[in-house]
This record gives C-alpha cells, structure tokens and sequence, in this order.
C-alpha cells in the first residue's frame, strides 16, 4: 500500500506538469508529424489540447478525490467513478467560469493549464495526506483474528441495535370494537 500511495499521486503530477512543460518549452504553432515507411501521421496542437484535456480532466477529480478520501487505495478511489467525475466537473467548470469572467479570457490552453496547476496542488497535498494517514493506520495495526470472530462480532452487533429498533418503530394503532356508533341528529 505505501508504494502504491506514492505512484498514482506521483503519476498524476507529472502528467500535469507534462502539460505546462509542453506549452512553455514548445512551440505553439507548430503540427508534429510522425513519418514511417507505412504510414505519414500528423498530430494537430488542437488534437494535442484535446487529449490533454481529457486527461486533466480525469486526473484533476481523482487527486481531489484521493485528496478527500486519503485513507482510500487507488482500487477503491476508481470504483466511486461518479464522484469523480462530478468533482471533475465542478473543478473544470468553475475554472472555467472564473477565466470567462476575468480579464485573462477563456482560453483551452489556459484552462488547461490552471487545471493542471490545481492538480498539481491537489495532488501534493493529497500525498502529504495520505502518507500521514498510512504513519497512522501503522501505528494502530489492526490484526483480524479469523473470520469466525467476525461473523460474531456481526452477530453480537445486530443484537444490540435490534431492540432500538423496536423502540423507534411506532407501535400500531389499536382499533377498539367496543365505541358505539354515531347517532344522526
């Protein structure tokens, strides 16, 4: 687990910070053409925007995500994709709300370049996080027994929370038989 804690937040911030590297060191006019034997392919920058936004797109909900739940492994934080996604959105969005109304313009590049920037932050604070929640999850090791222990401790818990059950649940009304019936006037 810790070296897993390491690797996808690591990841995630070299894959934003690949993106700012490619807008400052590169330039921004020119198509990339890859040439084989087989087959010419030309990269458009426009393509090139796309994927990256995909990417931080993605990447940006999961840093925020491992930066909320910094308990949580990376198979776990995949299997809320909702979440992430939701948080992605709202981050993109709200970026992008904030550059069309300042006087920087809205730009894809640019967005995607403050939402590589947050997800750098997110994702350094995320590890920080994390890597104090793993220090503290080894300093109280928790060591399960066996499986018979759980199934009781299942058992001994649902014995408890039975009887406050059946104080909260109303009791049904009792119909008596014995009222006389109304008289017509």
């Amino acid at each position: 687990m810790k070296t897993i804690a390491k690797k996808d937040l690591i990841l995630t911030f070299l894959l934003a910070l690949s993106y700012i590297v490619y807008i400052a060191f590169f330039s921004l006019n020119i198509d990339y053409t890859l040439s084989t034997p087989f087959f010419n392919l030309s990269i458009d920058n426009n393509l090139l925007d796309t994927i990256y936004l995909v990417l931080i797109f993605v990447i940006s909900g999961y840093s925020l995500l491992s930066l909320i739940y910094p308990e949580d492994t990376p198979k776990k934080l995949l299997k809320k994709p909702v979440l992430l996604l939701m948080l992605s959105s709202l981050l993109s969005i709200s970026v992008s709300v904030i550059l069309r109304y300042s006087p920087l313009m809205m730009d894809l590049r640019l967005l995607i370049v403050f939402l590589s920037v947050m997800t750098m932050i997110f994702s350094l604070l995320a590890y920080r996080r994390r890597v104090e929640t793993l220090e503290l999850i080894g300093s109280q090791e928790v060591v399960m027994k066996n499986s018979e222990s759980l199934v009781n401790s299942v058992k001994r818990y649902r014995e408890i929370i039975r009887p406050s059950r059946e104080k909260l649940e109303p009791e049904p009304m009792k119909i008596e038989e014995n009222i006389p019936p109304l008289e017509k006037k």
